[in-house]
């Protein structure tokens, strides 16, 4: 199995105490809600790659704020016994220019959640940790987040999520 070390810059689009969340229509998650975002491009700043990935998931024009977070997740396939893929995550806090422009796009279809009513069991297990211990709790501070991830085949499990 190929292993793979991405950087991936995912943003907090929060608006009416709802958040934005896109079905992934693609591996991996596919068929899970997390936040739009994803691969930073060689010699790309997560600036850049943030607003490019919103714009193209969503059809929004962003401003980053801050980052909220960054996170070294790590996935762990059960079957083979084996790390494959590790991502560094920069978790986005940003301004939306004008909400109404949002569309789905390729990547999957988008909807808005209310903040006090996720459906945790559709939503991709770290997106739905950082939602409750980051984006709705956010500090002063930018601190690093240790997750791990266990894969069986398409199932995905939430093993730690932890300072």
């Amino acid at each position: 199995m190929e292993k793979k070390l991405l950087n991936i810059a995912i943003a907090s689009l929060i608006h009416d105490n709802k958040i934005l969340l896109l079905r992934r229509n693609k591996p991996p998650f596919k068929g899970l809600w997390g936040m739009p975002g994803g691969k930073a491009e060689f010699g790309e700043h997560i600036e850049d790659t943030i607003k490019r990935e919103i714009f193209e998931e969503t059809g929004l024009n962003i401003k980053l704020k801050r980052i909220l977070a960054v996170l070294s997740e790590i996935f762990f396939d059960t079957e083979t016994q084996e790390d494959y893929w590790h991502s560094i995550l920069f978790l986005c806090d940003v301004d939306i220019d004008d909400i109404s422009k949002f569309k789905n796009s390729s990547e999957g279809d988008l909807e808005w959640f209310s903040l006090d009513d996720l459906p945790k069991t559709e939503i991709i297990p770290s997106d739905y940790a950082m939602i409750k211990q980051i984006v709705l709790q956010p500090k002063s501070t930018i601190d690093f987040y240790k997750i791990r991830m266990l894969t069986d085949g398409d199932k995905y499990t939430l093993d730690y999520f932890e300072i």
